[in-house]
Protein backbone atom coordinates (compact mmCIF):
# COMPACT_ATOMS: atom_id res chain seq x y z
CA UNK A 1 0.00 0.00 0.00
CA UNK A 2 3.31 2.26 0.17
CA UNK A 3 2.03 3.17 -3.43
CA UNK A 4 -1.24 3.64 -3.05
CA UNK A 5 -0.21 6.19 -0.07
CA UNK A 6 2.03 8.16 -2.21
CA UNK A 7 -1.09 9.18 -4.41
CA UNK A 8 -4.66 11.53 -4.66
CA UNK A 9 -6.83 8.91 -3.57
CA UNK A 10 -8.66 6.92 -6.27
CA UNK A 11 -12.12 5.48 -6.50
CA UNK A 12 -12.64 2.02 -4.85
CA UNK A 13 -12.78 0.23 -8.11
CA UNK A 14 -9.10 1.20 -8.59
CA UNK A 15 -8.26 1.04 -5.06
CA UNK A 16 -9.45 -2.38 -4.71
CA UNK A 17 -6.63 -3.89 -7.14
CA UNK A 18 -3.89 -2.73 -4.68
CA UNK A 19 -5.76 -4.60 -1.67
CA UNK A 20 -5.81 -7.76 -4.03
CA UNK A 21 -2.14 -7.38 -4.21
CA UNK A 22 -1.84 -6.81 -0.56
CA UNK A 23 -3.51 -9.97 0.39
CA UNK A 24 -2.49 -12.17 -2.44
CA UNK A 25 1.18 -11.68 -0.90
CA UNK A 26 0.20 -12.55 2.31
CA UNK A 27 2.28 -15.37 4.06
CA UNK A 28 -0.59 -17.18 4.60
CA UNK A 29 -2.15 -17.12 1.32
CA UNK A 30 0.96 -18.76 -0.27
CA UNK A 31 -1.44 -22.15 -0.33
CA UNK A 32 -3.76 -20.88 -2.89
CA UNK A 33 -3.93 -22.01 -6.24
CA UNK A 34 -5.98 -20.14 -8.25
CA UNK A 35 -8.18 -16.75 -7.95
CA UNK A 36 -11.16 -15.22 -9.04
CA UNK A 37 -11.36 -11.65 -8.98
CA UNK A 38 -14.83 -10.14 -9.22
CA UNK A 39 -17.49 -7.65 -8.93
CA UNK A 40 -20.25 -8.65 -6.21
CA UNK A 41 -23.05 -6.42 -7.26
CA UNK A 42 -24.01 -7.82 -10.15
CA UNK A 43 -22.92 -10.98 -10.10
CA UNK A 44 -24.95 -14.36 -9.74
CA UNK A 45 -22.92 -17.82 -9.13
CA UNK A 46 -24.94 -20.77 -11.28
CA UNK A 47 -21.64 -23.27 -11.15
CA UNK A 48 -18.14 -23.53 -10.03
CA UNK A 49 -16.16 -20.67 -11.88
CA UNK A 50 -12.74 -23.04 -11.96
CA UNK A 51 -14.87 -25.39 -13.63
CA UNK A 52 -14.30 -25.52 -17.29
CA UNK A 53 -11.38 -22.58 -17.05
CA UNK A 54 -8.07 -23.28 -17.84
CA UNK A 55 -6.10 -24.69 -15.16
CA UNK A 56 -2.72 -22.38 -16.15
CA UNK A 57 -1.88 -18.99 -16.66
CA UNK A 58 -4.06 -15.80 -16.22
CA UNK A 59 -7.80 -15.53 -18.65
CA UNK A 60 -9.55 -12.11 -19.34
CA UNK A 61 -12.82 -12.25 -20.31
CA UNK A 62 -14.43 -10.46 -23.47
CA UNK A 63 -17.50 -8.25 -23.31
CA UNK A 64 -20.11 -8.68 -26.78
CA UNK A 65 -18.15 -8.02 -29.98
CA UNK A 66 -21.08 -5.79 -31.47
CA UNK A 67 -18.85 -2.67 -29.34
CA UNK A 68 -15.40 -2.13 -29.72
CA UNK A 69 -13.44 0.26 -27.21
CA UNK A 70 -14.17 3.40 -29.47
CA UNK A 71 -17.77 2.83 -30.54
CA UNK A 72 -18.47 2.28 -26.67
CA UNK A 73 -19.28 6.01 -25.58
CA UNK A 74 -17.62 5.06 -21.73
CA UNK A 75 -15.31 3.01 -22.71
CA UNK A 76 -14.04 5.49 -25.15
CA UNK A 77 -14.22 8.19 -22.59
CA UNK A 78 -12.33 6.49 -19.93
CA UNK A 79 -9.73 5.67 -22.70
CA UNK A 80 -9.21 8.99 -23.46
CA UNK A 81 -9.26 10.42 -20.03
CA UNK A 82 -6.73 8.07 -18.81
CA UNK A 83 -4.21 7.93 -22.01
CA UNK A 84 -5.26 10.51 -24.41
CA UNK A 85 -6.75 10.31 -28.18
CA UNK A 86 -4.04 9.10 -29.81
CA UNK A 87 -4.39 5.42 -27.85
CA UNK A 88 -7.70 5.80 -28.00
CA UNK A 89 -7.34 5.91 -31.94
CA UNK A 90 -4.63 3.06 -31.57
CA UNK A 91 -7.27 0.76 -29.61
CA UNK A 92 -10.46 1.79 -31.26
CA UNK A 93 -11.81 -1.45 -32.99
CA UNK A 94 -10.02 -3.60 -30.35
CA UNK A 95 -12.83 -5.72 -28.66
CA UNK A 96 -13.57 -4.66 -24.82
CA UNK A 97 -12.17 -6.66 -21.96
CA UNK A 98 -14.38 -6.65 -19.06
CA UNK A 99 -12.04 -5.60 -15.85
CA UNK A 100 -15.33 -6.78 -13.94
CA UNK A 101 -14.18 -10.92 -13.69
CA UNK A 102 -10.62 -11.88 -14.07
CA UNK A 103 -8.90 -15.27 -13.18
CA UNK A 104 -5.81 -17.23 -12.86
CA UNK A 105 -3.42 -19.02 -11.02
CA UNK A 106 -2.29 -17.13 -8.11
CA UNK A 107 1.06 -16.73 -9.67
CA UNK A 108 0.07 -14.89 -12.74
CA UNK A 109 -2.88 -13.21 -11.10
CA UNK A 110 0.11 -11.98 -8.42
CA UNK A 111 1.98 -10.50 -11.97
CA UNK A 112 -0.98 -9.12 -13.70
CA UNK A 113 -1.96 -6.83 -10.05
CA UNK A 114 1.74 -6.33 -9.87
CA UNK A 115 1.46 -4.31 -13.47
CA UNK A 116 -1.84 -2.95 -12.93
CA UNK A 117 -1.06 -1.23 -9.95
CA UNK A 118 1.49 0.10 -11.51
CA UNK A 119 -0.33 1.24 -14.48
CA UNK A 120 -3.48 3.02 -11.89
CA UNK A 121 -0.63 4.39 -9.90
CA UNK A 122 1.13 6.25 -13.38
CA UNK A 123 -2.08 7.23 -14.62
CA UNK A 124 -3.41 8.92 -11.35
CA UNK A 125 -0.17 10.52 -10.90
CA UNK A 126 -0.04 11.73 -14.23
CA UNK A 127 -3.67 12.85 -15.41
CA UNK A 128 -6.91 13.93 -13.89
CA UNK A 129 -9.56 11.06 -14.57
CA UNK A 130 -13.39 10.31 -14.03
CA UNK A 131 -13.56 8.93 -10.40
CA UNK A 132 -14.56 5.72 -11.60
CA UNK A 133 -14.19 3.15 -14.59
CA UNK A 134 -10.44 4.14 -15.38
CA UNK A 135 -9.35 0.52 -13.85
CA UNK A 136 -11.27 -0.84 -17.17
CA UNK A 137 -9.47 1.76 -19.31
CA UNK A 138 -5.74 0.40 -17.69
CA UNK A 139 -7.23 -3.30 -17.71
CA UNK A 140 -8.07 -2.93 -21.97
CA UNK A 141 -4.81 -0.97 -22.02
CA UNK A 142 -2.37 -3.71 -20.37
CA UNK A 143 -4.19 -6.95 -22.12
CA UNK A 144 -4.00 -5.03 -26.09
CA UNK A 145 -0.48 -4.16 -25.54
CA UNK A 146 0.35 -7.71 -24.23
CA UNK A 147 1.87 -6.48 -20.89
CA UNK A 148 1.28 -9.93 -19.44
CA UNK A 149 1.07 -13.24 -21.06
CA UNK A 150 -2.90 -14.37 -20.50
CA UNK A 151 -5.86 -16.00 -22.19
CA UNK A 152 -8.78 -14.49 -23.93
CA UNK A 153 -12.25 -15.81 -23.78
CA UNK A 154 -15.58 -14.83 -25.66
CA UNK A 155 -18.30 -13.81 -24.24
CA UNK A 156 -20.90 -16.77 -24.47
CA UNK A 157 -18.05 -18.98 -24.69
CA UNK A 158 -16.43 -19.14 -21.06
CA UNK A 159 -17.27 -19.68 -17.41
CA UNK A 160 -18.76 -15.78 -17.16
CA UNK A 161 -21.21 -13.89 -19.15
CA UNK A 162 -21.11 -10.17 -19.84
CA UNK A 163 -24.82 -8.50 -20.17
CA UNK A 164 -23.71 -5.34 -20.63
CA UNK A 165 -23.95 -5.82 -24.57
CA UNK A 166 -25.80 -8.78 -25.25
CA UNK A 167 -29.56 -8.02 -26.12
CA UNK A 168 -32.53 -9.60 -24.62
CA UNK A 169 -33.10 -12.01 -27.74
CA UNK A 170 -29.90 -13.88 -27.11
CA UNK A 171 -30.53 -15.26 -23.63
CA UNK A 172 -30.81 -18.39 -23.51
CA UNK A 173 -32.35 -20.45 -20.35
CA UNK A 174 -32.66 -24.30 -19.20
CA UNK A 175 -35.61 -25.34 -18.18
CA UNK A 176 -34.80 -24.71 -14.44
CA UNK A 177 -34.11 -21.22 -15.55
CA UNK A 178 -30.19 -21.25 -15.77
CA UNK A 179 -28.65 -18.98 -18.57
CA UNK A 180 -27.00 -20.83 -20.49
CA UNK A 181 -23.57 -20.06 -22.85
CA UNK A 182 -23.89 -20.03 -26.40
CA UNK A 183 -23.44 -23.61 -27.01
CA UNK A 184 -25.90 -24.80 -24.60
CA UNK A 185 -23.41 -25.21 -21.32
CA UNK A 186 -24.78 -23.77 -18.26
CA UNK A 187 -22.56 -20.05 -17.46
CA UNK A 188 -21.26 -20.53 -14.52
CA UNK A 189 -21.05 -16.66 -13.75
CA UNK A 190 -23.49 -14.28 -14.33
CA UNK A 191 -22.30 -10.76 -14.75
CA UNK A 192 -24.40 -7.38 -15.38
CA UNK A 193 -27.62 -9.27 -14.57
CA UNK A 194 -29.60 -5.92 -13.49
CA UNK A 195 -29.05 -4.71 -17.52
CA UNK A 196 -31.92 -7.27 -17.90
CA UNK A 197 -33.98 -7.25 -14.51
CA UNK A 198 -36.89 -8.64 -15.83
CA UNK A 199 -35.21 -12.24 -17.39
CA UNK A 200 -33.48 -12.54 -13.51
CA UNK A 201 -36.38 -12.10 -11.20
CA UNK A 202 -37.26 -15.41 -10.33
CA UNK A 203 -33.56 -16.12 -10.00
CA UNK A 204 -33.18 -13.40 -7.61
CA UNK A 205 -36.31 -14.07 -5.96
CA UNK A 206 -35.61 -17.78 -5.37
CA UNK A 207 -31.66 -16.72 -3.91
CA UNK A 208 -33.31 -14.07 -1.15
CA UNK A 209 -36.08 -16.33 -1.03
Amino acid sequence: MRLYRRLAPVHPTALRYFIYLEQLLEAQQAGVRRVLLADTRDLIFQRDPFDGAPNRGLVGFLEERTESIGSSDVNAIWMRACYGEAELAALADRPIFCSGTILGERDAMVSYLRVLTSEIAAVAGRRFVSPSGFDQACHNHLLHHEAVPFTALENGASPVMHLSLRPAERLRFSAGGELLNDDGGVVAMVHQWDRHPDRFRAIIDRLLG
